[in-house]
């Protein structure tokens, strides 16, 4: 009951002009929109490793929703703009995504770790969540924490596992280790089309037309580690090795930092980036105070949807008002 009133507030809002005051009292403040994949609509399984992901006809209209209402730019800090960025650097990216954004001459952002591009290997999180996805249900001990996956809990199941790791970050490798000796990943019933095109990393050859496309390439770490959980040594090394892939894999000095919430980005982390060579780091969170603090920009992100009520909801500012009240 409180989800439709929710939404009929929002077509409310859209109608009665409430979108547009909160547009224009905000229309100084830019909006940085993070997504990650884009998937091909007949694969969309709705699995929870798709939980960041939508549809391409989701995508499609998205930007035209963006695009009624701002001009969409890869320079941060112009007002009453929108940059689209996307995080990790699965092929998708260029096979779908690049695709609709050729069609209409736009140009994005990718955030893209080093690792996954070199190794073509799915991210650790990621392989936790294909798991956690399509592991058959059952009874699983894995660090001693007992995993008992029913067809309502997989993601429950993922959070849990993830906090764990998130206090446990030295055992994160053990986990997904016993992980794959519990149930090996290679024997995860999933399509070999959705496969494909949610967990094949981007070839250099992709990169390289991305580029050509008028694309920015930027930095999503090296393996997408919770930076908060690195000491100081291994963070300087880590941005290091970051620095080093600047003008070669990547063609700006933006940084996106892994996950992007206050968990996993800490002062800590902020403060030794704003000694480094990247000049714009962005966050995944969105809040009513602005931040204007070059190594911490915030970025939102909308739902898989084509409901143009809750897609204004979300880019007005609306959506994050009513949040705040309920």
């Amino acid at each position: 009951m409180k989800k439709k009133l929710i939404n009929l507030l929002f077509i409310f809002s859209y109608y009665s002009g409430i979108n547009k005051l909160f547009y224009y009292f905000s229309n100084s403040r830019q909006r940085v929109l993070t997504f990650h994949n884009v998937i091909p609509d007949n694969y969309f399984d709705n699995s929870i490793h798709l939980g960041v992901s939508c549809t391409e006809s989701v995508f499609e209209s998205q930007i035209n929703e963006i695009l009624k209402q701002y001009k969409i730019t890869t320079k941060i800090g112009i007002p009453n703009s929108c940059v689209i960025t996307f995080d990790d650097g699965y092929s998708n990216n260029f096979e779908n995504a690049n695709k609709t954004l050729k069609e209409k001459n736009l140009s994005a952002v990718f955030f893209i770790a080093s690792d996954l591009i070199e190794n073509q290997d799915i991210l650790w999180v990621d392989k936790m969540l294909f798991w956690f996805a399509y592991v058959p249900i059952g009874s699983y001990n894995i660090c001693g924490l007992s995993f008992c996956v029913s067809k309502k809990n997989r993601e429950n199941l993922y959070i849990e596992s993830y906090l764990y790791i998130l206090e446990n970050y030295k055992e994160k490798d053990t986990f997904i280790q016993e992980m794959n000796g519990l149930y090996a990943f290679s024997s995860l019933n999933i399509s070999s089309d959705l496969y494909s095109s949610r967990f094949k990393a981007l070839s250099k050859f992709e990169i390289e037309e991305m580029k050509r496309n008028g694309h920015l390439i930027a930095c999503h770490s090296t393996s997408h580690d919770i930076l908060s959980r690195l000491d100081d040594i291994e963070l300087s090394t880590e941005i290091l090795k970051c620095e080093k892939l600047i003008s070669s894999l990547y063609n700006c000095n933006y940084f996106s930092y892994p996950f992007g919430s206050d968990k996993e980005v800490n002062d800590k982390v902020v403060n030794a980036f704003k000694n480094s060579l990247f000049q714009k780091c962005f966050t995944n969170k969105w809040s009513w105070k602005i931040e204007n603090n070059p190594y911490s920009i915030q970025r939102l992100s909308l739902p898989n949807t084509q409901n143009k009520y809750l897609i204004n909801a979300h880019l007005s500012g609306f959506y994050y008002f009513i949040k705040h009240i309920f």
